[in-house]
């Protein structure tokens, strides 16, 4: 029985994290996800494999207009075509590509914003 069976994304999510190198902790995390998926395959349950737009991009947690502008940006990864307006996303696929996501470093204040505390710090108004 898998550790991740019966918990929710964010509470795998959170133990996963737990491990020294986040890198193989999600990838560790998404094969257990899949593998969880799989190996509890009951006769009367479906298993997703192949996602529609919507199901992809709640996986990912954004909208599917969000998900839209990430695949334009070829941030995702190209859906497969299943018939001329049936297109899915490989579950496998779509969590591999989590790791190529951009990171953000630091959370730097835009310029205009520091400027205008700096004003107000000093008693300077516009």
């Amino acid at each position: 029985m898998s550790k991740f069976e019966g918990l929710g994304r964010s509470q795998a999510a959170s133990i996963g994290a737990g491990y020294g190198d986040q890198a193989q902790a999600s990838a560790s995390l998404s094969a257990e996800i899949v593998a969880s998926a799989l190996s509890s395959h009951a006769p009367g349950r479906r298993v997703k494999i192949l996602l529609d737009e919507e199901e992809a991009a709640a996986a990912y947690g954004v909208s599917r207009r969000t998900f839209v502008s990430l695949r334009q940006q070829g941030l995702i990864p190209a859906p497969i075509i299943l018939g001329p307006r049936l297109l899915r996303w490989s579950l496998t696929e779509l969590l591999a590509a989590v790791e190529t996501l951009p990171r953000q470093t630091t959370r730097e204040q835009p310029e205009s914003l520091l400027r205008a505390k700096i004003d107000r710090l000093k008693g300077i108004t516009q």
